[in-house]
């Protein structure tokens, strides 16, 4: 959409454009842009580890931040030059991993490599694997199937690693007792509480000593920078309404994706087997066919039930015959023979003919018949009719797109132009700070363009703004606002307010500091809490998460050290809002490891499992690192 701008690269501009390009073809030549060369970017014991193999591992990465924190994940906000440094890391550390596990003997089997990628929701379909969306999904990736599957093998490779050095960690009954011990420990804790309030009461100022405290604190009354923005949006939602649907375009729709919307009938079923080989002779195959025919015609006699004829494949010395559940079955999933035979028996506990299939000679029993179920065209038009005009609408604004950067650029000083050539609404924001706001307003991205020198300064249209894949904001300043200090007479209050507390701070410091002093030489707190006029808490045992303590009180408690030879352990603390306590520790009270409920001791067994678990790996990664020979090159991402 900005090829606009691109074709205007004329002049000194292109010129210069040109002469940054042939710089780096001079270093690394211009095979390196047609896909000639490999550049490298880390060596580890002489492996090199490229370019492409950094960024498609910077791509994985940013997905997975993507699926983190979906619609609110912006790159923008990341820091990318620490994220490249780290993904390059991740890198050498696998690399790492892959020669400890190839020399070591690891080794993941096509088994699990097949069962991870079945289990990966990209790649199914209806809850099921889907071959071909699987390739499709892998190759929009920019990745062949069998790279993809490499690089699955070697994850499940490195994961048996890390599993194993974990492994390796127990805790030892000591570890948990002492942990359970601290866990469950009680302290007698009381308290003096100095309210800010108290003293902000008591002091008194001047209209004077209030003027000057304002001159010395300009910066505390300033208004906040704003600014109110004209604007264009265009998003998919807005044209999809703007679409005409030919008449039936649902219906033949709804016939296309009938698979999406219905789901075929499925039939569950048991079989009894008697097991041939492919190559399996006449004698062995007419062999195979009476042993069959023989179960088929004691189970139609009665003389066998279906589910004891089952259990002769248990039977000790059995080796020709197996048995099971085949669960829900539907057409594409077995052989054609097979399927067949399941959905031409027309009620439930039929029987079937000797079917014959790759593994031999089945004896199928039909269990339950699913019926096709789904949405039905009236059940689905309504969605059908928004998906195609969803549709359409992303065609219409990925052509509109390009046409809204170009005009946009085109006629710099105004949208009137962009709005009338594109049948946008023109649309005025309310008065934004840089705090943002809501809605569009709340996009990081939008603010930085509100408050840039382009917009505020020169007064030109923001570049196109990328809200989100389905919308597009273009932006200009209709009013701007400066910070500005804010004179006495507006915040005179706020003023005096400020003053007094900040006076109220020193004084309720030194009250505290004064406080702290006397209990630890000797005087009773609660004395002293009284001669203050101050809130006393007397001491009462209190566990590290009781939550009928302030959590700021709670905290300081148990970061003092024991009392001693009778003593009490003091501090002080500051509290959220400008209070101050005095805390006390009277007594410490030892939890007991053998009276902690089985559950409490078994999480208490897996935290330090995790915790030296990953003490282990990451020692042994550290060790790793420096046998090896690394070599990075950051300056070539």
């Amino acid at each position: 959409m900005l090829q606009a701008i691109r074709d205007r690269a004329t002049g000194w501009i292109a010129y210069g454009i040109v002469g940054l390009l042939v710089i780096p073809f001079a270093f690394w030549g211009i095979d390196q842009y047609q896909g000639g060369g490999t550049v490298v970017v880390a060596q580890v014991d002489g492996s090199d580890i490229t370019l492409p193999e950094f960024q498609t591992a910077f791509q994985d990465q940013q997905a997975r931040m993507q699926a983190l924190f979906g619609g609110q994940f912006d790159p923008a906000m990341l820091n990318q030059e620490r994220m490249r440094l780290d993904v390059l890391q991740q890198l050498v550390d696998q690399r790492l991993i892959d020669e400890v596990t190839r020399s070591e003997g690891y080794r993941a089997s096509d088994g699990q490599v097949a069962a991870a990628v079945y289990a990966v929701p990209a790649f199914q379909s209806n809850g099921r694997f889907d071959p071909e969306r699987y390739r499709d999904t892998v190759t929009r990736q920019g990745s062949s199937v069998e790279g993809f599957e490499e690089r699955v093998r070697a994850d499940l490779t490195a994961q048996q690693f890390r599993e194993g050095v974990a492994g390796s960690f127990v805790p030892t009954q000591a570890d948990v007792d002492l942990l359970l011990s601290l866990q469950e420990q009680q302290r007698a804790v009381g308290f003096v509480r100095l309210t800010l309030d108290r003293y902000m009461d008591q002091i008194e100022v001047s209209e004077e000593q209030v003027a000057d405290w304002y001159e010395a604190n300009r910066e505390q009354f300033v208004s906040n920078e704003r600014v109110r923005l004209q604007y264009v949006l265009l998003a998919v939602d807005a044209l999809a309404e703007e679409v005409e649907l030919p008449d039936g375009a649902v219906e033949a729709a709804y016939q296309e994706r009938r698979d999406q919307y219905i789901r075929e009938e499925t039939r569950e079923a048991s079989n009894v087997l008697v097991r041939l080989d492919l190559d399996a002779d006449e004698d062995a195959v007419a062999a195979g066919l009476a042993r069959i025919e023989d179960i088929q015609e004691k189970v139609l006699s009665g003389e066998l039930s279906f589910d004891a004829a089952m259990e002769l494949a248990s039977v000790e010395g059995e080796t020709e015959l197996e048995a099971g559940d085949l669960g829900e079955v539907s057409r594409g999933m077995l052989g054609l023979a097979f399927e067949d035979a399941l959905f031409a028996m027309d009620s439930v506990g039929s029987i079937s003919e000797p079917v014959r299939s790759d593994f031999g000679f089945h004896l199928i029993r039909l269990d339950q018949i699913n019926p096709e179920r789904g949405k039905t065209l009236d059940e689905a038009a309504a969605e059908l009719e928004q998906a195609l005009r969803t549709e359409q609408a992303d065609n219409l604004f990925y052509e509109r797109a390009e046409d809204l950067a170009n005009l946009a650029f085109e006629a710099p000083g105004s949208l009137e132009p962009v709005a009338d050539a594109l049948g946008l609404e023109l649309q005025e924001s309310d008065w934004l700070e840089r705090t943002g706001g809501d809605g569009l307003w709340a996009n990081p991205r939008v603010i930085e363009a509100a408050f840039s020198p382009e917009v505020l300064e020169d007064g030109v249209n923001s570049p196109v703004i990328e809200v989100s894949p389905s919308e597009l904001l273009v932006i200009r300043s209709l009013e701007h606002e400066p910070a500005a200090s804010l004179p006495l007479g507006q915040v005179r209050e706020a003023a005096t307010e400020g003053l007094k507390r900040e006076r109220a701070l020193k004084v309720i410091a030194e009250r505290s500091a004064a406080l702290l002093d006397q209990a630890r030489s000797g005087a009773e707190l609660a004395e002293l809490a009284s001669a203050e006029e101050a809130q006393w808490s007397s001491p009462a045992p209190v566990g590290r998460s009781d939550s009928s303590m302030d959590p700021t009180i709670l905290r300081e408690a148990f970061r003092l050290p024991r009392p001693e030879d009778g003593t009490a352990s003091f501090g002080s603390v500051d509290l959220p809002g400008g209070d101050r306590a005095v805390v006390m520790v009277a007594a410490v009270i030892e939890g007991s490891p053998e009276a902690v409920e089985d559950e409490t001791r078994e999480q208490v067994i897996s935290m330090l499992r995790r915790q030296g678990s990953a003490a282990e790996f990451d020692g042994l990664m550290r060790a790793l690192r420096e046998d090896a020979d690394i070599k990075l090159f950051p300056d070539r991402l």
